[in-house]
């Protein structure tokens, strides 16, 4: 036959379902159910106590809620772009940087020519 538990246990397991850690405790031998029990009895549920038992999830739960704000501001900034214009302004600076490669191709040529020339010119002295 099955024997009714006391409405005060009743509420205690209910408390521990959502303190997970208490029960990694009781199975790792640090603490029995007997000491939280008299520790709930006496101090309530809502003491700061049980903060350090509360179950991590539950935390995450508002992160979750800043990253699909954050995800909705971000499309939305996503859906105001206008990739036309963009994708023009990407071909310009692709141009000038064409254009400065060349620009820097053109002067080492320029350089390159003028060394070597006052290369041939200079003579070496016999010793």
């Amino acid at each position: 036959m099955a024997e009714r538990l006391h409405p005060n246990v009743v509420k205690f397991k209910s408390f521990a379902q959502g303190h997970p850690e208490l029960l990694k405790n009781v199975r790792a031998g640090k603490e029995t159910w007997a000491h939280y029990y008299e520790r709930y009895k006496a101090l309530g549920e809502e003491d700061h106590y049980w903060l350090q038992f509360k179950d991590k999830g539950a935390n995450s739960e508002p992160e979750k809620k800043d990253d699909s704000k954050l995800t909705d501001k971000l499309l939305g900034m996503l859906g105001k772009i206008d990739f036309e214009n963009l994708d023009k302004h990407i071909d310009q600076a692709d141009q000038a940087v064409s254009q400065l490669k060349n620009l820097m191709e053109h002067f080492s040529e320029i350089r390159g020519t003028k060394r070597s020339k006052n290369n041939n010119n200079m003579k070496r002295p016999n010793f």
